[in-house]
């Protein structure tokens, strides 16, 4: 089952937009931050990345206002978690 989670998620890995730096960037960090700790803690890191790398760039038009959100309760939760 595992193994076929996996390449589900390389299949969807294939559709990411490599013309787009941020969100590219944040697409290979949040594989790799998947692949270092876990999954949940890899996509909370990779969101919360995704985020702030659009607001630095002033795209923040382009970020669904529940991203926002998530990104606030996972930066939240590391700052207060450790």
């Amino acid at each position: 089952a595992l193994v076929f989670i996996g390449l589900l998620m390389f299949t969807e890995a294939s559709k990411i937009d490599f013309t787009d730096v941020i969100v590219s960037g944040s697409a290979s960090f949040t594989l790799i931050m998947i692949a270092v700790t876990s999954i949940s803690d890899g996509m909370a890191i990779g969101l919360t990345t995704y985020v702030v790398a659009m607001l630095l760039t002033g795209r923040n038009k382009e970020i669904h206002p529940v991203a926002y959100v998530l990104a606030i309760s996972f930066a939240s939760y590391y700052v207060l978690a450790f």
